[in-house]
């Protein structure tokens, strides 16, 4: 993820913007967020971090785990033939404010499949997607950042299946990014997750946003790259 871009799609960060100024409350129709957590790996130089002083760069990494609730019957559809789009934000959900990074996964890029018996279901993506940063308009080529999406979830309406619940998952994202504005503003950051490319269409919501303090490790590199003479 970077600041103020899009993927794949030039009009990816309107729609996304489209969506979220129309949205009202953290929770949607299709699924909601009930719990998460976030551990960021930050890394500095002479004490600054390196994705405040180059924008263009994604040094940042981030891992966010998820508890997914009220997932409903169009899940799974929405799951196969939507695009993904995530963003990382600071401040809060109601009403969702500042966005600075959004992430794309295609349509069909994703892997769902259920487990051979039983009604637990996995969608996995994996891989480096590209990034046509604001930063980066000139160039020839995208730049590319890495993303984990990892979801498990039980289809079921009722009883207890590999740990979950009916209706219930765990969801599991990583990846690199630049967290420069969310780390200065010193707010909760927020994760985003919408299922339905066409939500600013009215064709419904299917949105959920949680907002946490991450957990940050500062990794200084100033020593590394041989440091500011004194």
């Amino acid at each position: 993820m970077r600041t103020k871009h899009a993927f794949l799609a030039g009009a990816a960060t309107a729609v996304l913007c489209l969506t979220m100024a129309s949205l009202t409350a953290y929770g949607a129709p299709g699924y909601s967020f009930t719990g998460a957590s976030a551990q960021e790996i930050v890394y500095t130089y002479d004490s600054v971090p390196v994705s405040c002083v180059d924008s263009s760069v994604a040094s940042d990494s981030y891992l966010w785990n998820l508890t997914v609730t009220e997932i409903d019957q169009e899940f799974v559809i929405d799951l196969k033939n939507n695009i993904y789009i995530m963003a990382l934000s600071s401040g809060s959900c109601n009403p969702i404010a500042n966005v600075t990074s959004t992430i794309e996964i295609p349509w069909n890029a994703a892997s769902v499949h259920p487990v051979p018996v039983g009604p637990i279901f996995y969608d996995d993506f994996a891989g480096a997607v590209p990034d046509f940063s604001t930063y980066n308009t000139n160039a020839e080529l995208p730049f590319f950042e890495n993303i984990g999406f990892h979801l498990k979830f039980n289809q079921n309406v009722g009883g207890v299946v590999h740990g979950l619940s009916g209706r219930t998952g765990v969801l599991h994202v990583s990846g690199n990014a630049n967290l420069c504005d969310a780390i200065l503003s010193g707010e909760p950051q927020c994760f985003i997750l919408d299922l339905n490319y066409l939500d600013y269409m009215g064709n419904g919501q299917d949105l959920a946003c949680i907002c946490v303090t991450p957990s940050v490790q500062t990794i200084d590199i100033t020593s590394f790259l041989g440091g500011p003479s004194d």
